[in-house]
């Protein structure tokens, strides 16, 4: 049942087209649209109502997320979280281990979220820090082994 773009305009449109609004709220009839749209596309395969009143629900519900007919993937923020940010969160821990994750957001201004990552990010470079200086060890104590 792939409609092409123009299929899902006009249909977005007989939507809307349909409503009435009773008592302060709109009210939308898909089985107008749903003849309006077989009208204007006859050659188009007839589609059992339920599947077809799902896909208008599911088309705008995207035109309200998305402002448009097409899937389209929402654009993602730049993070917030720099290298400068994360030595900064390094001293602070340093000075203070017990501070917890909503303190130091709330001193640097940044989201729970977003300090919670770059406290994982650190963590992670410990680790790999302390198991690069164990590989270290072991190669210098096999290398001393004769």
């Amino acid at each position: 049942m792939p409609f092409t773009i123009d299929q899902d305009k006009f249909l977005l449109e007989a939507y809307f087209r349909t409503g009435e609004k009773v008592a302060k709220t709109w009210m939308y009839d898909i089985r107008k649209c749903q003849s309006e749209f077989y009208l204007k596309y006859p050659d188009e395969e007839q589609i059992v109502y339920d599947v077809f009143a799902q896909y208008v629900r599911r088309l705008v519900s995207r035109f309200n997320k998305t402002g448009g007919v097409c899937k389209t993937v929402p654009k993602r923020k730049a993070s917030k979280v720099t290298e400068e940010l994360l030595k900064e969160f390094e001293v602070m821990l340093e000075e203070d281990p017990r501070r917890s994750i909503r303190q130091i957001a709330k001193i640097t201004g940044i989201s729970y979220g977003s300090c919670r990552k770059a406290l994982g990010l650190i963590e992670s470079f410990k680790n790999q820090d302390n198991q690069q200086n164990i590989v270290d060890t072991k190669e210098t104590i096999s290398s001393l082994r004769i």
